[in-house]
Formats: C-alpha cells, sequence, structure tokens
C-alpha cells in the first residue's frame, strides 16, 4: 500500500497524547506562545512563517524513540533496520528503510508494540534524523535527547515545536510518499543485520544549527565536546558538558525558571572543589533516586527514608571574589539541579527562611520564599553569607531542617519536610569586615567544608582571559596583581595585612583590564583598581604598591 507521509502525520486517529509534553495531541496545534521568533525564521518555515505549528504525529515518534526497546542498525550507507531481540543473542528485523523512500514491515511487525503504520512512520523519522540532510532537525533532536535526560522524560514544548514544523517542510513535503512491502525472508534479513552488527545510529554527528541554539540557550554539540586531558577534573568537566552528571529527576513546571542551562559552563574554569562537589552531588542523589522509586514522597515519614544518610549540607568560605557563588550555579548547570538563593544579611529574619506575609491587593496573602520552595519540590539551596544574620535567627528556622527531622515552619506553622533532592550550599566570606564566625551549633550541621582561595596561576590567567582581552595583556595584569600581593605580604609589617588582601581579588584584575580595554595607559588601570581597593584600607600601604608598580617592565601589548 501506498502512504502520503503529510497526510498521515495529522491523521487523528494514530495518536495519543504526548507524555512527555503533556497537553499535546496529534492534529492540534501548539499555543501561541510557542512560536517564537527562532521557530519561525527556521531555515524550512521562511515561506509559511505565520502559519500554525501543528503537532504531528512526528512527535509521537520522537517520544517512541526516545523510549523504544528497539535496537536500530544501520547497513551500508543509507538503509536503516529496526530489530528485536528474539533471545540467545539473535535479532528479528521489525522494519526497514531505504533510501529511495522504500519503507518494509515484516510480519512480525506487531511484536514490537506499536501498529504497523505507526511503525513506518517511526522509522521514516528516524532515517531522516540518521541519513537526511535536514539539519536543523538532527541537531533538534539533539537537544530534545538531551531535555529528555537532563528533566526526567520531559521535554521543552518549544523544541518539540521546531521537531514537528522542521520534519513537516523539510523533509515530508519534500518525500510524501512511502511504499510498504511485506518481507518475504525475515531470516535473510536478519542475518544481514547479524553479519554487520547493531549500529549505535542514534549518536548523530556533530552538526550545530543556529535556531536550535537560540531556542535551546545551549551551543551547539559540536562545541560541547572537549578535548579530554589526563587530568581528572578536566575528564570530570568533559563529562559534565556532555550531561553525564546529569540527575534524572523530572521538575515541577513551576521551577523551570530556576534551572540553569548547560550552556551556564561556558568559560566556567572547573577546580578541584568543582570535581569534588559534583561528583559528590551525583553519588548521594543517584542512591537517594534508588529510594525514591519504591516511595511516596510526598508523606513526610516516606521523605525521610528517601534521604537517608545521604543528604548534602556544605560550606564554601573565603574571600571575596573567590567564585562561591559562581561555583554553586555551576554545579546546578552540570546536576541539571534547580537553585534557589537566599542572599542573607544583617537584618534577616526567620520568614526570608519560611515565607512572608505580603499585602495583594489590599489582603494579606502568604508568600513563598526560595527556601520553602526548594525545600518542598527539591534543587540547590544556596545560603549567601550566611554568617551575616543572627545566629538565634539562623539557627531558630533552619537547626531542624538541614538535619533530623528535616522540618521547615512553612509561614511560621505549617510544618514541611526536607525534598529528598534538597541540597545546601552555604557562602560565607571570613574575615571581612561586618561578617562574623558562625555559631557551632549550626555549623556542626554541615559535614563539608571547603575553601576557596584565588585560583592558581594558569586558572587565573584563564578567567582573565574571559573579558576578551589579549593573552599578553591579561598575564601583564596577573604579574601586576602578583607582585602588589607580594608587597602587602612582606614589606608592610605594620599594617593589617589580612584585610588588605581580602579586599584583593579576581574582580580587581577585571577591573584593570576593562580600565585598559577603555583607552587608559596600562599602569594608570591597575592603579584605578587593584591599588584603588588598597587605598580603601590603608593609604600608606597603597603608596607603598605603587612603587612597586613603577618597577613593572612596561608591558608589549
Amino acid at each position: 500500500m501506498n502512504i502520503e507521509v503529510k497526510t498521515a502525520l495529522f491523521a487523528n486517529g494514530l495518536g495519543a497524547s504526548l507524555k512527555c509534553v503533556p497537553g499535546l495531541t496529534v492534529g492540534g496545534t501548539f499555543p501561541q506562545n510557542d512560536r517564537v521568533t527562532a521557530i519561525k525564521n527556521s531555515e524550512y518555515r521562511a515561506k509559511s512563517a505565520t502559519s500554525a505549528i501543528r503537532v504531528s504525529f512526528a512527535a509521537i515518534a520522537l517520544e517512541w524513540l526516545l523510549k523504544s526497546d528497539l535496537s536500530f542498525a544501520k547497513i551500508g550507507k543509507d538503509t536503516l533496520y529496526a530489530c528485536q531481540k528474539a533471545g540467545a543473542g539473535t535479532y528479528e528485523c521489525v522494519a526497514m528503510r531505504k533510501a529511495d523512500g522504500t519503507l518494509s514491515v515484516s510480519e512480525i511487525g506487531a511484536l514490537a508494540g506499536i501498529k504497523q503504520t505507526e511503525l513506518l512512520l517511526v522509522i521514516d523519522v528516524l532515517h531522516e534524523i540518521v541519513f537526511g540532510s535536514n539539519t536543523e532537525l538532527r541537531h533538534c533532536f539533539d537537544e530534545i535527547k538531551y531535555d529528555y535526560k537532563r528533566l526526567g522524560g520531559t521535554v521543552r514544548r518549544e523544541l518539540v515545536a521546531l521537531f514537528c514544523d522542521s520534519f513537516y517542510y523539510g523533509c515530508a513535503m519534500v518525500n510524501s510518499t512511502v511504499v510498504t512491502e511485506s518481507i518475504s525472508s525475515p531470516e535473510e534479513i536478519d542475518g544481514l543485520v547479524r553479519l554487520e552488527g547493531i549500529g549505535p545510529v542514534m549518536e548523530l554527528s556533530d552538526t550545530s544549527h543556529p535556531v536550535v541554539e537560540r531556542i535551546s540557550g545551549r551551543k551547539g554539540p559540536e562545541r560541547k565536546k572537549k578535548e579530554q586531558k589526563d587530568d581528572d577534573i578536566a575528564k570530570i568537566f568533559a563529562d559534565c558538558l556532555d550531561g553525564e552528571y546529569i540527575i534524572p529527576y523530572r521538575w515541577t513546571e513551576e521551577q523551570a525558571d530556576y534551572l540553569q542551562p548547560l550552556s551556564a559552563l561556558d568559560g566556567f574554569i572547573p577546580s578541584r572543589v568543582f570535581g569534588s562537589l559534583v561528583t559528590k552531588i551525583k553519588y548521594r542523589l543517584s542512591r537517594v533516586l534508588e529510594r525514591v522509586s519504591e516511595l511516596d514522597i510526598s508523606k513526610p515519614e516516606d521523605r525521610i527514608k528517601a534521604i537517608g544518610k545521604d543528604y548534602i549540607n556544605l560550606t564554601l568560605s573565603g574571600k571575596p571574589g573567590t567564585g562561591k557563588t559562581r561555583l554553586a550555579y555551576a554545579l546546578g548547570a552540570a546536576t541539571g539541579l534547580p537553585v534557589y538563593t537566599i542572599s542573607n544579611s544583617h537584618n534577616t529574619d526567620e520568614d526570608e527562611y519560611q515565607g512572608m506575609t505580603r499585602m495583594v491587593d489590599g489582603k494579606p496573602m502568604a508568600v513563598p520564599t526560595d527556601a520553602v520552595r526548594c525545600f518542598e519540590h527539591g534543587g540547590i539551596l544556596l545560603l549567601e553569607e550566611i554568617n551575616l544574620p543572627q545566629s538565634a535567627v539562623v539557627m531558630g528556622a533552619l537547626g531542624q531542617a538541614v538535619e533530623f527531622p528535616f522540618l521547615l515552619k512553612k509561614d511560621g506553622y505549617i510544618p514541611i519536610r526536607r525534598h529528598p533532592l534538597c541540597v545546601i550550599i552555604s557562602t560565607m566570606n571570613t574575615g571581612t569586615q561586618g561578617s562574623k564566625v558562625l555559631s557551632q551549633p549550626f555549623a556542626n550541621r554541615f559535614k563539608q567544608s571547603y575553601v576557596l582561595d584565588d585560583p592558581e596561576k594558569n586558572s587565573f590567567i584563564k578567567i582573565l582571559e574571559q573579558t576578551e582581552s589579549d593573552e599578553r595583556i591579561c598575564k601583564w595584569v596577573y604579574g601586576c596583581y602578583e607582585r602588589i600581593v607580594s608587597c602587602i605580604e612582606k614589606d608592610n609589617a605594620v599594617a593589617d595585612v589580612e584585610s588588605i588582601l581580602l579586599s584583593l581579588s579576581l574582580r580587581s584584575c577585571i577591573g584593570a583590564i576593562e580600565n585598559i580595554q577603555e583607552g587608559m595607559e596600562p599602569r594608570e588601570a591597575v592603579r584605578n583598581s587593584i591599588i584603588g581597593k588598597i587605598s580603601e584600607q590603608d593609604m600608606a600601604v597603597a603608596k607603598s604598591c605603587d612603587k612597586v608598580l613603577k618597577s613593572v617592565p612596561d608591558p608589549v601589548f
């Protein structure tokens, strides 16, 4: 029989609603807000930019491919086989697609758990992804696979809209007819498959497409791969960029704004602390997920059972500008965990953690805070400057929340238990003006405490290079910074050296580079950033460091 693909794609009888994107049914249209500019201007939509984007069977095929138990093999340069394991290491051919558009289904096709007509379209969609010339479709599929893994079985609707649209205009409208024939000798086909092997056809080529990049917020897959060095941290980071550390959990729609895209790792320079923490989160939360699968975490007692002894409370401390907040958000991007932030101050009270009451339309209304949202739904709770609020406030609100019984009083009186996938990270600047020592009872509830200092030289310079400045400028500014720090440490015994050093950081060096970019003379640029910071603490030391700056060799750039 003959099947016209562009007609069959929208046959209501084919199907079902999408599970990976709830609310969509074949034959319907995507909501108006999904017709984003990127889709309208995609490669195959130029002549039909204003028409609706319809939900086609391509979306059902897409979902089926993501969760299918079938194996796929490609023989030669253009033939695709769908195979089903028959036991004892053998495979039975269920369907095949050739380059001339011919699709065939064997008599055992029903064993695949899908209707024959549906299977034909699934194979056609996959063939276009693997062998077709539609790079937009190919890269879109790669992004959707990433979403499916990162978001625990769900996919962003705008990417599915682009996939349906791109397949219809870029594939079905070009190759509109499929001829179906029964395979007379499945055994012969099985022999070919076993001879050639089951090929990993889902590993697509590194092809990027600008439209998909704009929608997904990520760089193309050719930029995800980094050269893996022998260094363990480089290996871990490369795996993070490939999504290997993503926690496979389905977050709520309300958490979407708190999820960090993988592109947030662009330009991030991984440290040993990053490697240690991302490994910790993956290890501990994987253990938690094993228990979650057998429990009902809507029940308080099951939440406690799911957590077990694998809860993560840790502290990041160090002087300002060492990247504590950046590190926490990088961990969110690498693991796929949403990040919630509480910015503490001397005036922070218990409402900041438990929920606030605000006047809305003239009426008092309870407003959840990020702490409440994270405790209810999971993610990384980032408690910035945790040592600034009053100790009694922090202990009173969070003392029983971060450890057993994992209890937070929402709105001050409603008990909620900590979500099993809630990771708590507190940060603090130590020794800076206005900071104080964290109370011992609360500090003891954080099992690990990591100290962040200035990066080592090569990493320091790499971070400076992200200002898009010449490498020579970055190295010269770093050399000035190094000499100035040495001057403070060695030649100013009377001064409060510790406080002065705390005022200097990467930010000061970036400030110097920005001054140079704007046309300022290099030494003056350093004077109005790094040395200027020193003068805020001690003018005599600043003048001493200025003499050192004059002795630095002239920059060559």
